[in-house]
């Protein structure tokens, strides 16, 4: 299962894209269609169900640059096959969600190289605050066994 989201993000990277960890699955498709030839294969494996037929995972998310803090566990039940474009999707909505104020804090004890996440531009009404994608601001690599499920390998 892991192998084959894993591959598809190697294709992904054959093709000059990077995954980052708060792009979705319409931001992959947006570059997919910007290349220059055809990319229907490559797009319709993304839609795909992995294999074997997976309709639940858990994935540990690397939530500090430097593993100040453990990975945090989210698991994942769907009712249909989960597909690579649904993991992308599920890593989008973890690193795009909001820090708390206590959040911030605590990273900002752990380590003053978090100091960043107190920036006004982070905390203007538009940008919405801090996000996990400001503390761990990388590219998906794959998914690795890890404890009872899998942790999110990023570069």
């Amino acid at each position: 299962m892991a192998s084959v989201f894993n591959r598809y993000l190697e294709r992904l990277g054959e093709m000059g894209i990077d995954v980052a960890t708060d792009d979705t699955y319409a931001d992959v498709l947006k570059e997919l269609n910007d290349i220059n030839y055809d990319t229907s294969e490559v797009i319709a494996a993304g839609m795909q169900p992995l294999q074997p037929l997976t309709y639940h995972i858990k994935i540990y998310y690397p939530i500090s640059e430097g593993g100040e803090f453990p990975p945090s566990a989210v698991e994942y039940a769907s009712p249909n096959p989960i597909t690579p474009a649904d993991l992308i999707n599920s890593n989008a909505a973890v690193y795009t969600t909001s820090l708390s104020d206590d959040n911030v804090a605590a990273y900002i004890r752990s380590d003053p190289k978090y100091v960043h996440l107190n920036d006004p531009i982070l905390r203007m009404a538009i940008v919405g605050g801090p996000k996990l994608r400001d503390v761990v601001p990388r590219y998906v690599e794959g998914l690795v066994p890890y404890q009872d499920g899998y942790r999110l390998a990023l570069v």
